[in-house]
C-alpha cells in the first residue's frame, strides 16, 4: 500500500503543500484531549506518518517507464534524453519533486510560460509524477 502525508492531505481536500501539511498536523495535535495517553498516542501516529512521508516521492513514486511514455512531446525542446535544446533547460538529473512542483506551479498559474501553461493543464498528478520519476532518472 502507497500512503504519503500527501494522499493524507489530499483525502481531508487540501492540496498537500509542505506548509498545508504542518498546518494540519500542529490542528491535529493542538485538538488533542490531554490526557497523556490520547496525546502520546496521537503523537506516535504522527510520527509514523512523518517517517512515511520523509521518503516523500519514494512513496508515492512515479512511474519512471510511464513517465517516458509521456514526454515524447516535450523531447523538441528538452531534448530526447533531458539534456535541454537551445534556450529550453535541461531536466535530466532534476529531482522527481522539482519537476512535480514546476508543472504544478505551470498548472495553478504561479509560473506563467505560454508554452508550457497550456502542456501542464493537460497533466493529470499520477502523470506529473511519471514525468518526474523519468526525468530524475536520467543522468545530468
Amino acid at each position: 500500500m502507497k500512503l504519503n502525508l500527501g494522499a493524507i492531505c489530499r483525502m481531508l481536500g487540501h492540496e498537500p503543500t509542505h506548509d498545508r501539511v504542518q498546518r494540519d498536523t500542529r490542528r491535529l495535535i493542538g485538538q488533542v484531549n490531554e490526557e497523556p495517553a490520547m496525546k502520546l498516542s496521537l503523537l506516535t501516529s504522527v510520527a509514523m506518518l512523518a517517517l512515511l512521508g520523509a521518503c516523500g516521492v519514494a512513496c508515492a513514486a512515479g512511474d519512471v517507464q510511464a513517465g517516458k511514455a509521456k514526454t515524447a512531446g516535450c523531447a523538441g525542446c528538452h531534448g530526447v534524453n533531458g539534456e535541454g535544446v537551445g534556450p529550453f533547460p535541461p531536466l535530466a538529473g532534476w529531482s522527481e519533486t522539482q519537476i512535480v512542483d514546476a508543472l504544478q506551479e505551470l498548472k495553478s498559474g504561479k509560473l506563467i510560460d505560454p508554452v508550457m501553461n497550456p502542456m501542464a493543464n493537460m497533466l493529470s498528478d499520477q502523470d506529473m509524477a511519471d514525468i518526474g520519476a523519468y526525468y530524475a532518472s536520467l543522468k545530468k
